[in-house]
């Protein structure tokens, strides 16, 4: 199976010209189930399909699910594996995990967290850490140092927990404006620590948070010959002209209507002054002669 640690030497050869991504993921669920998902990714130019496949069968072969992963600037691919409950992944007397190790392992010898329970409450304590640190003794690092090439790699943890948790401590690098997403920047070179410690009250009723999908949907294609701006543009002009359209035609309408109307009126007019007036010189015949 493919350590990170051997995976940074391997991607030496990327990172002085192109950049990596791999992002490692933990989501909580209301009902306490447990997603462990990761990016693997490269610059596209630099994506080989061999080493992609090989690295998804030793996934696929440890019960992951593996999907592709593409956007506009990098090629790869993300896996995914969900448990019924973090329970499963907890015990009284664990110690310091590893980030950079647990892929490796079974998914049934796979523990993360300390826990303790009293009632209704459970406490859920991590104590992580994500070592980037470069062997020094390997030929590879002795010709390069990969620590000035840190900024073309990124390597970050995340852990969304649900709104029925509450989040006792953490050092984490960013909070989520609602506080429940908790994120970490790691620099390639160095060991970081993750620490936080949250608990979850099961006799409350909570959502689970959502962390926006990090994997593309289908790619909108603009024409290149029609900047956005001038897009915008057009479909702002498109809609000013139905609308002038819109207005045009109602006055149409009203003048058509307003036409009607005088036509009713006049005939209705006319029709009841000819039926009420019996004097009228239209009605009656010329006078009889009288003689005197």
């Amino acid at each position: 199976m493919k350590k990170i640690k051997l995976l940074l030497i391997f991607i030496g050869i990327f990172i002085l010209t192109g950049c990596v991504k791999y992002n490692l993921d933990m989501s909580v669920g209301a009902d306490k189930s447990f997603t462990l998902s990761m990016i693997d990714a490269v610059q596209n130019e630099y994506y080989t399909e061999n080493d992609n496949n090989n690295s998804k069968a030793e996934y696929e072969a440890l019960g992951y699910e593996v999907e592709d992963y593409k956007t506009n600037t990098h090629t790869g691919f993300k896996i995914t594996k969900k448990f019924d409950n973090i329970d499963l992944l907890s015990s009284s007397d664990c110690g310091q995990v590893e980030l950079t190790n647990i892929l490796e392992l079974e998914t049934s010898k796979l523990i993360l967290f300390k826990s303790t329970k009293k009632d209704n409450i459970t406490t859920y304590t991590a104590d992580f850490t994500y070592d980037l640190t470069i062997d020094t003794t390997s030929e590879e690092a002795d010709q390069v140092d990969y620590s000035e090439y840190s900024s073309t790699m990124e390597f970050t943890y995340s852990i969304a927990l649900p709104t029925n948790a509450t989040i006792l401590s953490n050092n984490a690098d960013d909070v989520s404006s609602d506080g429940y997403i908790l994120t970490w920047t790691m620099e390639y070179g160095s060991k970081k620590d993750i620490d936080f410690v949250f608990e979850i009250d099961e006799s409350k009723k909570g959502e689970t948070t959502i962390k926006e999908d990090e994997t593309p949907k289908k790619e909108e294609v603009i024409d290149e010959e029609e900047p956005v701006d001038e897009a915008e543009d057009k479909i702002k002009e498109e809609k000013e002209f139905s609308f002038k359209t819109l207005i045009f035609a109602l006055i149409a309408i009203a003048l058509v209507l307003g036409l009607v109307l005088l036509k009713i009126k006049t005939y209705t007019n006319t029709k009841f002054t000819s039926k009420n007036n019996g004097d009228s010189a239209f009605n009656h015949t010329a006078p009889p002669n009288i003689k005197k």
